[in-house]
């Protein structure tokens, strides 16, 4: 893990060597030794609509997923957080194995699986192995995908497992859980504000019935990519079509499917600034892991932004809009850049055609409602530029490149290739920083806060000052 200040983090690379993604030269990161040669990405579509990506890059590991266009966004209004139950209910079991089969298949090749969300668009489950063992992980995933059981009673077996990843997630990832809940804040009763994980009072709204409606309108094979990393494309294909169940839109189930027309266009607009939102929470009290009882808030501050699907200049600005920020929070001084130190730290959570960017804060409630008055102004130093993008193309191979998860993760999502992003951010000038800089100074921003919060202002207070 790439956890050191940016000098450090330069100092260990050799510049001018070939990237290890893309091959394209002036990379921070040098080339792994491989015995396989890099094939790169090839892009299929099969018959029944499912779209099969792939990029062997010659490592001695694979990874394997199948996504599908049926993230949070897409969730209906009287169930929100469906789109994370569908994500345990999809692997519960399956009409060819059940729960315990499928775990000990996995087992049996030493693959670890697991779910995932993607910008509120797509949810996906990966399996990472050995290269030349995933035929079985992928054949379990693809069954599952196929012909769920969707049982009743697998549901609720996971009704408690939902409420617990919630309050962990609160204790263990507080700032991850203050952006979480900044994103429901500013896109309040809009599609872009339905929550990633399943709240406290829709815990039962997801029904196996309701979870069946959702499956037949959203799993169609159209909506449906499978990516594998380190995996011949023509085996990867091969190995789809030989699925003991095939997934067909003309199938019954699937032929009356009516899911909504939703579309990216609008996504800035479900965007109000000015919100905010508190859960008070006595954090010494409850993580029992502060022996002097010290109090403590954290809080995540947003403004609008640019999306992954916006055009390549918006978007590498913004990441390097991030990275000012963050040199403006002095988060570089901190060579331990854990989820627990206290401070400053900014953050990017990309939709389609828009996003959020902002900073999250952990502190001492009384250093947190101070920081807030200088905070929603948002303040980046320009002439950090250089600096920030040196740090924007490190934190890009951080988020989406180092971890193969990540990377299907990419390349299902994104409509920008590796180099191209990386030379977007290199090539990044002021003019298109401050474009991203006034997008987000465009509109008040939005707030959430956790832990002690009895304390800070509003944040019509916090503008009006």
């Amino acid at each position: 893990m790439l956890r050191c200040t940016v000098s450090r983090r330069i100092s260990r690379f050799n510049f001018g060597q070939p990237d290890m993604y893309s091959g394209f030269k002036g990379s921070l990161f040098v080339k792994p030794t491989t015995t396989l040669p890099d094939t790169g990405i090839h892009t299929s579509t099969l018959p029944n609509g499912v779209k099969v990506v792939t990029h062997d890059q010659g490592g001695a590991t694979s990874t394997v997923g199948v996504y599908v266009e049926a993230g949070a966004k897409f969730d209906p209004a009287y169930a929100p957080g469906m789109s994370h139950v569908m994500r345990f209910a999809i692997l519960g079991s399956n009409f060819h194995n059940s729960l315990f089969q499928i775990d000990r298949a996995m087992r049996s090749v030493g693959a670890s699986y697991n779910s995932t969300d993607v910008n509120k668009r797509f949810i996906g489950w990966t399996a990472a192995m050995s290269r030349g063992s995933y035929a079985s992980p992928l054949e379990h995933l693809l069954t599952c995908v196929a012909c769920p059981r969707l049982s009743e009673t697998d549901i609720e077996r996971f009704r408690d497992t939902m409420d617990n990843i919630l309050e962990e997630r609160r204790w263990q990832h507080p700032r991850d859980y203050c952006v979480d809940q900044a994103e429901s804040v500013a896109f309040n009763r809009e599609r872009l504000g339905s929550p990633r994980f399943v709240p406290p009072f829709a815990n039962d709204a997801s029904s196996a019935e309701k979870l069946l409606n959702q499956y037949c309108s959203y799993f169609l094979p159209s909506r449906v990519t499978v990516v594998g990393v380190n995996v011949a494309h023509d085996e990867l294909v091969a190995n789809y079509n030989g699925g003991p169940y095939p997934h067909s839109a003309s199938a019954p189930h699937h032929a009356g499917a009516k899911p909504a027309q939703i579309t990216a266009a609008d996504e800035l607009k479900q965007y109000t600034g000015g919100r905010d939102g508190y859960e008070q929470e006595k954090r010494e009290k409850e993580m029992s892991t502060k022996p002097n009882m010290e109090k403590e808030t954290i809080a995540a501050i947003a403004f609008p932004s640019a999306g992954l699907d916006s055009d390549l200049p918006s978007y590498a600005s913004t990441l390097v809009l991030r990275e000012l920020i963050n040199v403006a929070q002095q988060d570089g001084i901190h060579y331990l850049r854990h989820e627990s130190h206290c401070g400053g730290r900014s953050f990017y959570r990309p939709f389609s055609t828009a996003g959020l960017i902002g900073i999250t804060i952990r502190d001492k409630p009384d250093a947190v409602y101070d920081a807030l008055k200088t905070l929603v102004q948002l303040n980046a130093d320009i002439k950090d530029l250089a600096a920030a993008k040196v740090r924007a193309e490190i934190a890009f191979h951080h988020d989406h490149l180092e971890a193969q998860k990540d990377y299907t993760n990419f390349l299902v999502s994104s409509p920008h290739k590796v180099e191209d992003v990386i030379a977007a951010i290199r090539n990044v000038s002021e003019k298109e920083v401050s474009r991203a800089y006034d997008l987000a100074k465009s509109q008040a921003p939005c707030l959430f806060a956790t832990g002690e919060t009895m304390k800070l202002p509003s944040m019509h207070q916090l503008l009006r000052k």
